[in-house]
């Protein structure tokens, strides 16, 4: 990695490593045209193949620029615009680089606004879960519920979590907040137990940094069910294709497997390798992806890839959720097809816990 970033650069530039996988590189006497042609240079370098013990590996940068004397004067003003330029580029998906702007620097100032408000969220319990129902297609019993996390924010009112979840994962913040979304559904499964609710299964979603943080997520798993007596056969942990990019992840959810917790393939079909993450990890649901359920009914490619991936799951002896079922035809062409179980507004949206309770009474 060191020798491909320095035949890119010249003789008088420097090459440094901060730490981790991040570098910095300082082009001397260049301008902002000159440093994105080097920036889109280190790109096409970084993607081409490496060649490791053997073992063919493929790897991708995300590079933020700033400029002197354009975006600073001084080495920190500097380091901390090209660093959001960076997250800038992260966002437009593998090897992009990105350069500082003003309109940086304001959503820079929101997010450093927006972590501190998280902190004093943690602290002032501002979070809350809601729940969604699963249906047996079938039957059109409630089989379970997918625990989502909102936050009763003081003055902006209820917030879903595409609203604060990506500033969340750009700090330690999301492991707080994914170990709070764990002993909350063990407390509330303990609570319904104690109030005569019918035993149900309750999923949740894990965040990326949770599944590399593998001590902690294990432990506060562990803490969880031990403390709310509660059996890890009725939690299920959903990852996303994203989540499993990197292969520390895999190790992460075999743990959580042997922990006595399934776990779930979410949004499967948008990510890059999800047959083989079918192979490599043993997921005991997969979840279809809501852009493939919107219009399977009358677009007929859609139609194919989701009777070809519940074939292919069921073949797997895995369950198949559908996500973003809205209308009854939905539901029964899935039904039809094979899908076993159903989520989405044709159900029920996610509601607080109350409701969703008062929902098991009449569903």
């Amino acid at each position: 990695m060191a020798l491909r970033l320095t035949q890119t650069v010249r003789d008088y530039d420097t090459v440094a490593r901060l730490g981790g996988d991040e570098f910095v590189i300082l082009l001397h006497h260049s301008q902002e045209n000159s440093a994105t042609a080097v920036a889109d240079k280190i790109c096409h370098a970084i993607a081409q193949e490496f060649l490791l013990e053997g073992l063919r590996l493929h790897t991708s940068c995300s590079i933020g620029i700033s400029t002197f004397p354009d975006h600073g004067l001084e080495y920190d003003v500097l380091l901390r615009r090209a660093d959001m330029a960076m997250y800038q580029a992260k966002s437009l998906g593998k090897n992009h680089f990105s350069l500082f702007s003003d309109a940086l620097e304001r959503e820079g100032m929101e997010y450093w606004q927006l972590e501190t408000e998280l902190r004093e969220a943690l602290e002032r319990k501002e979070f809350e879960l809601y729940f969604q129902p699963k249906i047996n297609l079938a039957t059109g019993a409630v089989c379970g519920a997918e625990a989502l996390i909102r936050w009763n924010h003081p003055v902006r009112g209820l917030l879903t979590p595409d609203m604060f979840i990506t500033y969340a994962e750009r700090s330690d913040l999301i492991i707080g907040i994914g170990n709070w979304v764990i002993h909350e559904v063990c407390r509330l499964l303990h609570q319904w137990d104690l109030m005569g609710v019918p035993p149900m299964e309750i999923s949740f979603n894990a965040s990326p940094r949770q599944l590399l943080e593998s001590d902690s997520l294990i432990a506060q798993i562990e803490e969880s069910l031990a403390s709310f007596s509660i059996l890890p056969q009725r939690l299920t942990m959903e990852i996303t294709e994203t989540a499993l990019m990197q292969e520390k992840t895999w190790k992460t959810a075999h743990e959580v497997v042997k922990c006595g917790i399934s776990i779930s393939l979410d949004d499967f079909g948008t990510g890059y390798s999800s047959l083989s993450l079918l192979q490599k990890l043993p997921f005991s649901s997969l979840k279809i992806d809501r852009s493939f359920v919107r219009d399977f009914i009358d677009n007929l490619t859609d139609g194919t890839l989701v009777r070809a991936i519940i074939g292919l799951t069921r073949d797997l002896g895995m369950e198949v959720v559908a996500e973003g079922v809205e209308t009854q035809i939905q539901a029964t062409t899935l039904a039809r097809y094979g899908c076993q179980i159903g989520q989405g507004y044709f159900f029920s949206r996610p509601i607080q816990t109350t409701q969703f309770l008062e929902y098991l009474k009449t569903a």
